[in-house]
């Protein structure tokens, strides 16, 4: 895999801290994202939750392919858990010879204060926009769009929605650059941790965790919330393509890639890597 410096370690701590005071608060429900955003670093280091690292060669060869040998673009990171896409484009960036001036949205105020920490340890700078996708409206037009695991978060609709947002984000030409995992087209929505899996996911989270005694009880007690409330929406890899051609977009590059270098063999369940299948997408606009 490629040589992304992503500190878990010490952001796992930041992450546990920012969540506590900046995850956004459901206006229905009342209930924060602090169960996702805190949790989600720590589950990282036990390699018990997916990220770009699993399709590590995607960004990379996605810009080498789409540059065409312009040193400058303006690339948006739509939806982040953290920092890691972030991360990841950078290195492709570096690697490509591409100078970026990039945007970061995110509804949470929390996965955007982890980019700008990125950022600033890289000693770049990058625009942060806490808003839904759907009511953004820059000025200027993107050449890129990045995503990881985002169109899976959300049902047919909004999906629909979301892709067709993202036309209008992007200049003449541009693309978005997505992955997202697939499933059957028969599984029905939305998909959660069946109750063997969260028992088989806390057994690990202990088995892993760097911590004992009170602390690990206080852990496990945020792993089962995570569990419980952690919920995605099934997308065939046939609908996801038909998802952009649908909306007038080209696809100039599509894969499907199976998680790479998971240390989670036998663990099943939502954002879990193991064997989990990620159809890889370049979406032009014609």
């Amino acid at each position: 895999m490629p040589d992304v410096e992503e500190p878990l370690a010490e952001s796992a701590v930041l992450a546990r801290s920012i969540a506590a005071s900046h995850c956004r608060k459901d206006s229905v429900s009342g209930e924060s994202c602090v169960w996702y955003h805190g949790l989600w670093q720590e589950l990282r280091l036990m390699d018990l939750a997916a990220s770009p690292r699993h399709q590590a060669t995607f960004f990379p060869q996605a810009l080498q392919m789409l540059h065409h040998g312009r040193d400058s673009l303006r690339i948006l990171i739509s939806g982040a858990a953290d920092y890691s896409i972030l991360a990841h484009v950078l290195h492709a960036c570096q690697k490509s010879g591409i100078t970026a001036s990039i945007t970061v949205t995110d509804i949470c105020d929390t996965p955007l204060k982890l980019n700008e920490w990125y950022a600033g340890r890289a000693g770049i700078k990058i625009h942060t926009l806490q808003a839904d996708i759907l009511d953004y409206r820059p000025e200027t037009s993107f050449d890129i769009i990045c995503s990881h695991s985002f169109l899976g978060q959300f049902d047919a609709a909004r999906r629909t929605s979301i892709v067709s947002h993202w036309r209008h984000l992007l200049a003449q030409g541009g693309a978005v650059l997505t992955t997202n995992r697939i499933r059957p087209e028969t599984l029905h929505d939305p998909v959660k941790f069946s109750e063997p899996q969260t028992q088989a996911f806390l057994k690990t989270v202990s088995a892993r965790a760097n911590c004992t005694g009170p602390d690990l009880d206080r852990l496990l007690e945020r792993a089962q919330l995570y569990a419980r409330h952690l919920h995605a929406y099934a997308i065939s890899e046939f609908d996801l393509i038909a998802l952009f051609t649908d909306l007038g977009y080209h696809i100039a590059d599509q894969s499907v890639v199976n998680s790479a270098g998971s240390t989670t063999h036998q663990i099943r369940g939502l954002a879990i890597p193991a064997e989990a299948r990620h159809a890889c997408i370049i979406a032009t606009r014609a």
